[in-house]
C-alpha cells in the first residue's frame, strides 16, 4: 500500500452529542473526503495490522490498473495548435 500508516475513516453520528457511533467506515481516502465536503463528521484511526496486511495480499492478487483511455482532439483547436 503506498500510505506509511495505513488508516480508516468513520463516519460518526453527532445527532445525540452524549452518543456518538460510526455509521459508516471506509479504507477510500477520496471517499473520506466526500463525506468531509458533505460536512459529515470524520474520525481517522489507525487500521489494525492483520486488517492491513490483509488487504494488502487482497490488492496485490486482485488490482488491475484501468487501461489509459485514448484523449479525442479538440474539434475546435486548430490541428496545427493541437
Amino acid at each position: 500500500m503506498a500510505v506509511s500508516v495505513p488508516r480508516r475513516a468513520h463516519c460518526v453520528s453527532d445527532e445525540d452529542p452524549s452518543r456518538a457511533w460510526p455509521e459508516q467506515v471506509t479504507l477510500s481516502y477520496h471517499e473520506a473526503g466526500r463525506l468531509l465536503d458533505a460536512q459529515e463528521r470524520v474520525d481517522n484511526l489507525p487500521l489494525p495490522a492483520e486488517v492491513a496486511a490483509w488487504l494488502q495480499t487482497f490488492v496485490d492478487l486482485h488490482y488491475r490498473p484501468e487501461p489509459k483511455k485514448r484523449r479525442r482532439p479538440a474539434s475546435f483547436v486548430d490541428p496545427d495548435k493541437r
